[in-house]
């Protein structure tokens, strides 16, 4: 009965592992996406220990400290921060990130109150605007892209061609002729981003509860190892070979716990018949 559970926990845990390749794949050319991977963990394991005297098996002691163990689990899924190659778009909205940081963009509840700051990679920006007709910066997703004192980024009157998005993230454009400074976008540095953000869906990212004071270091654009260039965008950090490698490798695993139930199912019927019998 064991090797049942056993080997349904490697079906359960290779599924999940399927399920994120093919998360993966998909999403090869989204913008700014970033790999995930399962991580897994074993479950519990026991120790056995047949004593010498025991029903006369004298001649068949286990080794000490033999462990079997009852399978593993997907404890979680792990996003991959690494950069991925940039795109040339030449769209005067479009910025991308060379270095470590993230877009911090506003994330709103149904009454337009903002109730949590997201982090992004995903720099192909549009022109938003509220009820009152507005224009703001906002994401691919409209939710507003923030300065550096957590405000959104105002556009009204702006002539969009004329905007321009320097290193450090400030932003100017054309306003009745005028050229005027808009803003600077705020770019952040996550400590240990892996451990400390959650995804949320559409490349954006939280803090998680658990994560620790002062791992948000804000205002990095500009600073040494990270500069914003405008036209272009990052790109999926997927690699597709490994993808295909790594879904080989969890279709055989796979394929080998689902043979292991099948095995242990006929020894099974083996057992029972000979006790009928």
């Amino acid at each position: 009965m064991r090797s049942l559970w056993t080997s349904a926990s490697g079906l359960h845990g290779q599924q999940a592992r399927l399920d994120a390749i093919a998360h993966n794949m998909a999403n090869l050319n989204t913008k700014g996406y970033k790999a995930q991977d399962v991580q897994f963990k074993d479950l519990l394991y026991v120790e056995m220990g047949q004593q010498a005297a025991v029903n006369g098996l004298n001649e068949r002691n286990t080794p000490a400290g033999l462990r079997i163990g009852h399978g593993v689990y997907a404890a979680n899924v792990k996003h991959s921060f690494t950069p991925g190659p940039l795109e040339r778009t030449d769209l005067k909205l479009d910025v991308a990130i060379q270095g470590e940081g993230f877009f911090s963009v506003g994330i709103y509840d149904a009454t337009g109150r903002t109730i949590q700051v997201g982090f992004t990679r995903d720099g192909s920006f549009k022109v938003g605007q509220d009820r009152a007709g507005n224009h703001f910066l906002v994401d691919s997703g409209g939710r507003p892209v923030l300065n550096r004192q957590a405000q959104p980024i105002e556009l009204t009157g702006v002539d969009v061609n004329t905007v321009k998005i320097d290193a450090a993230g400030t932003i100017s454009g054309m306003i009745g002729g005028e050229m005027t400074e808009l803003g600077q976008l705020e770019v952040a540095r996550i400590q240990n981003p892996e451990a400390n953000l959650d995804a949320i869906g559409e490349n954006l990212y939280v803090l998680d509860a658990n994560a620790g004071v002062n791992v948000v270091t804000a205002g990095v654009a500009g600073t040494e190892g990270t500069s914003l260039l405008q036209g272009s965008l990052e790109m999926s950090n997927v690699d597709m070979a490994a993808q295909m490698t790594d879904m080989i490798m969890a279709q055989r695993a796979y394929g080998m716990n689902s043979r292991a139930i099948q095995v242990a199912d006929q020894m099974m019927g083996i057992a029972n018949n000979l006790r009928n019998g």
